[in-house]
């Protein structure tokens, strides 16, 4: 079945884009090992476990990226592959009219929030009001940088894009790094980040505006009805990132009301290292996702199917023996990375191994739906399983610590996991896909 990959350009495009995932798999990961030495450093565990529960809230909204872009980029993939320009450029300019507004009414409502939160008297908030004002606004302008992300992306240079925007993020993080490095407080690095991030939007804009000239700027091709039927597997496809947010770092916010500071450090510290093997089977898992949307738009079965066996036999070759050697030696790599101020119990780096195993397989069969927008019947079970993750790490966290956080993840990726395997058989049966009886051009008749 592999033949179906290695005998068409879908092998060398998805070579390519895995090698440009590598390499920004690489980038993260050398940010992520200067970060908690450095910040650790500068600002000692107590700090550091602040910041970390400061920049969670505000965050939220950056990860999710409230599910339309996403949506937009698996349509306007489907879109180009047969050959639709027009209708890619109506989706286009109608995802950036709605995010761009989106984005200026969550950043006067989050700030909002601070405030009011800040006038009941909650010291941490008021004395921070400035970088969450910040954080705000920097985590409206990441969201934004991931429009011409997926443009790019979706026309076919996902390669491109993705390195550029990954060396860009690695650069901003560098320079976080450097400014809390150099005495910085967090509010200083808030503004390091924000204007980094800025740089990355002009140099993105500028790449597409280059590489893609037919997809440009404006609202003369915006329509409602592309807003509309974008609208459910858009907010469906918001539950991947809620979950994920809901379930490590809404955590974060329970382990340091319930346990300390300190505790969101280590949380923090290993979860950080858990994750570094998500990260390797995403390589080519996300760099596939677009070739999966181009052979669902085009009926390629044989394809589809060679690369759902690819995907699946580097869950079993690489997450598995990963989350075995993280069990065994992550407490470790955490006490040499964080020089020693760190030191989670072997039990909680074992539990956050098997959370992180079976994130993977669930996360893997939920990018392949995302890829094609069959996401929609997902959204209420992980919405669910994101709710109970929070309930039990409050039951279980002030009695049992970490180890009980950690018991309650594990809970909530198994419930994500086997809502996705529903979902996902419910949508590939008989070596293909099901598609929808109506068809596009029906939908935008109606």
């Amino acid at each position: 079945m592999l033949e179906a990959i290695t005998s068409t350009g879908i092998g060398r495009r998805i070579l390519s884009g895995s090698l440009a995932n590598t390499a920004g798999i690489g980038m993260s990961a050398f940010a992520q090992l200067l970060s908690v030495p450095i910040l650790l450093g500068a600002w000692g565990a107590e700090k550091y476990g602040i910041w970390i529960m400061l920049t969670t809230i505000p965050m939220y909204f950056a990860l999710t990226d409230l599910g339309f872009v996403q949506a937009a980029t698996s349509e306007m993939t489907m879109k180009v592959a047969k050959g639709e320009r027009d209708a890619a450029l109506e989706i286009f300019q109608s995802t950036t009219a709605l995010i761009a507004s989106i984005c200026a009414a969550a950043v006067a409502l989050l700030i909002g929030i601070a405030a009011a939160v800040a006038a009941m008297g909650y010291v941490i908030v008021t004395q921070n009001m400035q970088l969450i004002v910040l954080l705000c606004f920097f985590s409206a302008f990441t969201l934004l940088s991931r429009l011409p992300l997926g443009a790019l992306r979706a026309t076919g240079h996902y390669a491109l894009g993705t390195l550029v925007y990954d060396f860009l993020v690695l650069l901003e993080g560098l320079a976080a790094l450097l400014t809390a490095h150099a005495g910085g407080d967090f509010s200083a690095v808030a503004l390091c980040l924000l204007g980094m991030r800025t740089v990355n939007m002009a140099v993105l804009n500028m790449l597409l505006s280059r590489q893609v000239p037919w997809l440009r700027y404006g609202l003369a091709q915006a329509r409602i009805r592309e807003i509309r039927r974008l609208f459910k597997p858009a907010i469906a496809g918001m539950v991947i990132p809620v979950a994920l947010a809901t379930s490590l770092h809404g955590t974060v916010l329970v382990v340091g009301a319930i346990v300390s500071p300190v505790a969101v450090a280590v949380y923090s510290a290993v979860r950080t290292c858990s994750r570094l093997m998500i990260q390797v089977v995403g390589v080519v898992n996300r760099a596939a996702m677009p070739e999966v949307a181009k052979a669902f738009a085009s009926s390629e079965n044989r394809s589809l199917g060679a690369m759902l066996s690819m995907n699946g036999l580097l869950i079993g070759a690489v997450l598995l023996p990963g989350a075995l050697l993280f069990a065994a030696f992550g407490k470790e790599f955490v006490e040499l990375w964080s020089r020693g101020s760190l030191s989670p119990s072997r039990t909680f780096v074992s539990l956050m191994a098997v959370a992180t195993l079976v994130h993977g397989a669930w996360y893997f069969l939920s990018n392949m739906l995302l890829a094609t927008n069959s996401h929609v019947s997902l959204a209420k079970y992980i919405l669910g399983a994101s709710a109970i993750t929070l309930l039990l790490a409050v039951a279980l966290g002030g009695s049992v610590g970490l180890n009980g956080a950690a018991i309650a993840v594990i809970s909530g990726e198994l419930l994500c996991l086997a809502a996705t395997t529903v979902a996902f058989l419910s949508r590939y049966r008989d070596g293909g896909w099901r598609r929808p009886v109506r068809s596009d051009s029906a939908e935008r008749k109606n």
